[in-house]
Parts: structure tokens; C-alpha cells; sequence
């Protein structure tokens, strides 16, 4: 009965994992959006009686993470699209006041000017000092529209 047990937790995990490969496939013309991996983990090993032979008790999924490996850069006619090379995140804050991150940079301006995604969540900047052009202050919101010198 115990020798099932390692087979069968194979199949349901990789049949879980096949759920993500699905999810990356749906995603593939998603702006900004990143594969997903699942990474698998051993249960845990019991030895058998008399012997220093040790018998596994299959696998599991220990964990889906995100991919954020740099992607291709593409060419957009629209000013407002941005891209990121390299590591980080654009920081957004929707209208609850919450921080958000994301990798997706196809924004556009609002009535009142300032930069946000298509969702309507502010994308948020930091002033630049003007002697040492280092960031400072907190962030607010990107208002770009009508400036001399946009943050």
C-alpha cells in the first residue's frame, strides 16, 4: 500500500503544477506579465525496519514563484509607455492608498495629469535633489503634464 503513495503524490502534484504551465500559457500577450514556475520539494524519507534503506514518501509542491527575468524590449508609438531594463518595478498606488508593483509600463495620463495604468492606480515618483540628482522626499504621484522639469 505504501509503495502507491510516492507514485500517486507525483501525479497530483505534477497535475497541479500543470495548472501554472496553463496560467503562463494564457498570459503569454499579457503586458508585463512573467512565466510562473512551480518548485517541487521530497516528503519526508522513513527508514525500513531492519535495514539502513530509507523509502520516500513522494513529492509536493513547496512553492509557484514568479519569474522576473528581463524580458524583450519592444518599440511603442505611445509616449507614455515606458520599460524597465534590468531589475525593479514601477511603484503604483490605487485609490485606497495602497503600494503596488508592477512591470507593465503601458500608462497614460488622466484629467488631472497624472501618469497612471490602465486600471487607474497613480504610478509614483520621488523628486530629484537639483545639486546632487539623487532622489529624495516621499513618493506621490507622477504629474508630468505642464512642468518645466517632470520629476
Amino acid at each position: 500500500m505504501f509503495g502507491l503513495y510516492p507514485g500517486a503524490s507525483g501525479l497530483n502534484s505534477y497535475g497541479e503544477a500543470m495548472s501554472v504551465v496553463g496560467s503562463n500559457i494564457a498570459n503569454v500577450n499579457t503586458t508585463g506579465y512573467k512565466a510562473s514556475r512551480t518548485n517541487f520539494q521530497d516528503l519526508l524519507a522513513t527508514g525500513v525496519r531492519g535495514t539502513a534503506d530509507k523509502i520516500g514518501k513522494g513529492v509536493t509542491i513547496g512553492n509557484v514563484s514568479g519569474v522576473f527575468s528581463q524580458g524583450s524590449l519592444e518599440s511603442s508609438t505611445q509616449i507614455t509607455d515606458l520599460a524597465l531594463e534590468g531589475d525593479g518595478f514601477f511603484a503604483m498606488r490605487d485609490k485606497a492608498g495602497r503600494n503596488l508593483y508592477t512591470r507593465a509600463g503601458n500608462f497614460a495620463f488622466d484629467k488631472d495629469g497624472f501618469m497612471v495604468s490602465h486600471n487607474g492606480h497613480q504610478v509614483m515618483v520621488r523628486d530629484l535633489d537639483p545639486k546632487t540628482k539623487e532622489p529624495s522626499g516621499f513618493a506621490h504621484g507622477a504629474k508630468v503634464v505642464g512642468l518645466q522639469d517632470p520629476p
